[in-house]
């Protein structure tokens, strides 16, 4: 059937394309720039050996604001759909959408008021006839449905965005395009599902321009033209849009790829229920895996980035993308895969013996029993730098030397991580019991570094990765001490291994369940008031370090920070 009968008839119009001005050149930093991020304590510079990059104007104390941009463009992902505001971004009545509003048209946005909905009914109504098409072109096209609605609301927002000399309080779409996207290192694989699925996005658009865009396809630009011709004032169109349209759609799908970030954090949970678009960002706060900055999402689209320590006037502000309490090999392997760059951070950068990356994936020394044999880094292309064949590689303690054979090492690891595979499968399996049992098995094998056995260090990843579900498993028994004693360990293999920076979010995190975990035990002492009082204190000043490291990280007024205090009040 052609798709031209199966549009909705309902008329829409559209302005008359108004003059873009033209983006600068990749690299160069306009005024623009410079005065969006004027009220913060932020230099942009620009140079051959970083790039675009924030510099700290001045001295700066721990959770300072460095940068708040409102997103381009910004969606609810698909699980929390219905569950959170798709413009402010709060709660709904824990998923009971009757006291919401929607789009009676679609059934596929919400808002928690009026307010919301009618601030947001411009751009919704350019995506409307397209927005519920999104699934099917989706499931047709094996791309995932989020991707297509951020980028649906980005070519919303570029129509939306004001003209020349008007201030918009979104980054305007055209910083979009001056994003760092690696085309030329995405598979074609990739770049044909998406040209496919930006076709039918444009195809589903409004009926007067589906039939300009299908005299085009069908190469007849000369009766488009005419076709335009006729239109009434308020609907013509450059019949060249439609081609840049979708080649907007591919570039920032590949934008946001590269350059999204999630705005999960504006309740109290982990999980990052909204994705975002911010091209200044994403341009000027640069990856570090020694991070002196945190984002956070706030509420109506807005991420934040905070200082997490003092920096010094002149230093560089940067940010972390991934887990950094992880190998270096698997930390430039993530960014490889996802933001498509090789990490050549300080941190990455420094010689293995001399970095706490050596303990990461380290084995203790047979022989001086404190450091590790050093295990060369990946290249680039995956290869490690020993060049001789690696059955006869042998590698050397950081501090005394002393060598050993790399199927000693290597098999020390592969069989601790064949371990914690197997344990995963049990909770995957809600084996949960035989889980614990097996991360035990290989937590405890590693206690005693002089039993003459290759043992794995202490900060060790595989080791901090068995005791977070380990922790989880006492928790589903109800065992509330040892998952206390777990998460003690957590936090001092955060704390003392280096891998994390000060007042790190994945600290406090960790803070906040030794707090309740603390809590639960109070309850459980049956009367005793001694017993509650201790575990009550013990709780008390776990969510007082909790509170603190999040007015920094988050700010006093996050939902983060505000659970955290009322957690806290409970303890008095």
């Amino acid at each position: 059937m052609d798709p031209i009968e199966n549009q909705h008839t309902q008329a829409h119009t559209v302005k008359k394309n108004k003059k873009k001005k033209k983006p600068t050149a990749s690299g160069e930093i306009s005024q623009q720039c410079r005065d969006l991020l004027s009220a913060f304590p932020v230099e942009l510079q620009n140079t051959r050996a970083k790039g675009r990059h924030a510099i700290a104007s001045e001295s700066l104390e721990p959770g300072t604001t460095v940068c708040r941009e409102q997103a381009t463009s910004y969606i609810v992902r698909s699980p929390y759909i219905d569950k959170q505001c798709h413009v402010c971004l709060n709660s709904l009545d824990h998923g009971d959408i009757s006291h919401s509003f929607t789009c009676d048209a679609c059934n596929r946005v919400y808002y928690c008021s009026e307010e919301c909905r009618d601030h947001d009914r411009a751009m919704h109504d350019s995506m409307c006839s397209v927005i519920n098409r999104l699934d099917g072109i989706a499931s047709e096209c094996s791309v995932d449905v989020d991707l297509l609605r951020l980028m649906l609301g980005l070519l919303a927002r570029r129509a939306q965005d004001p003209q020349d000399g008007q201030t918009s309080t979104p980054t305007p779409f055209e910083y979009v395009l001056e994003l760092v996207h690696n085309r030329e290192k995405i598979s074609s694989d990739f770049i044909q599902v998406i040209t496919q699925a930006c076709e039918y996005i444009l195809w589903f658009t409004p009926d007067y321009i589906i039939r300009i865009q299908y005299l085009l396809w069908e190469k007849n630009s000369f009766t488009a033209t005419m076709l335009n011709d006729i239109l009434p004032e308020d609907m013509k169109m450059d019949v060249n849009e439609l081609a840049l349209q979708e080649s907007l759609l591919i570039s920032s799908s590949q934008s946001i790829n590269s350059n999204a970030h999630g705005l999960g954090d504006v309740q109290s949970r982990n999980t990052d229920s909204a994705l975002g678009l911010f091209p200044l960002g994403a341009m000027f706060f640069n990856h570090s895996c020694e991070p002196n900055c945190n984002f956070v999402g706030l509420r109506d689209g807005k991420l934040e980035f905070r200082t997490l320590k003092k920096v010094i006037k002149g230093d560089e502000l940067c940010v972390s993308y991934i887990d950094l309490f992880a190998p270096r090999n698997e930390r430039r392997g993530n960014l490889l895969y996802t933001k498509q760059f090789w990490c050549k951070c300080r941190r990455c950068s420094t010689p293995m013996e001399k970095s706490v990356d050596r303990f990461l994936n380290g084995v203790i020394c047979r022989q001086c029993h404190k450091d590790v044999y050093v295990i060369p880094p990946a290249h680039i292309d995956g290869k490690t730098s020993v060049k001789d064949d690696e059955s006869a590689a042998t590698y050397s303690c950081a501090q005394c030397h002393h060598a050993a054979p790399h199927s000693l090492v290597a098999g020390t690891i592969e069989r601790a991580d064949n371990q914690y595979n197997q344990a995963i499968g049990m909770i995957r399996q809600r084996k949960y019991g035989r889980a614990k049992d097996i991360f035990n098995t290989l937590i405890k094998a590693q206690d005693n570094s002089k039993t003459g056995n290759f043992t794995l260090h202490n900060f060790n990843a595989i080791l901090m990765n068995s005791c977070v579900p380990l922790m989880n498993c006492y928790v589903f028994e109800d065992n509330h001490m040892a998952a206390i004693h777990v998460n003690r360990q957590i936090l001092s293999k955060l704390r003392d291994s280096g891998a994390v920076p000060e007042n790190s979010p994945e600290i406090g995190d960790f803070l906040i369940n030794l707090g309740e975990l603390c809590l639960n035990v109070a309850k459980e002492s049956h009367g005793k008031a001694l017993v509650e009082e201790r575990w009550k204190q013990e709780a008390e000043t776990a969510l007082k370090e909790c509170v603190k490291l999040r007015e920094i990280a988050f700010g006093p007024a996050h939902g983060k920070t505000i659970a955290a205090q009322e957690l806290l009040q409970s303890c008095q």
